[in-house]
């Protein structure tokens, strides 16, 4: 993610599973505290559940798995 930007809102049709390798940022899914996203820290996003993610000033690499039915859109503007 490049440094200070938004994702916005979205949701998925499956788990969202990742794993932050480097820099930091904010994740907020409805429902739950915001996590700060720091090297290290793992998260999960429940199936079809709005979120949105603001990085931090510097870029921000993280690996992350999405499980979602075949031929459904990975991601949908919420």
């Amino acid at each position: 993610m490049p440094p200070n930007s938004d994702v916005e809102r979205h949701v998925h049709p499956g788990i969202e599973t990742g794993y932050v390798l480097e820099g930091s940022g904010m994740l907020y899914i409805e429902g739950c505290d915001p996590i700060e996203l720091t090297p290290g820290t793992g998260l999960q996003v429940p199936q079809g559940v709005t979120h949105s993610a603001k990085n931090g000033p510097t870029v921000t690499k993280l690996i992350s798995t999405l499980t979602v039915e075949k031929g459904k859109p990975a991601a949908s503007p919420a």
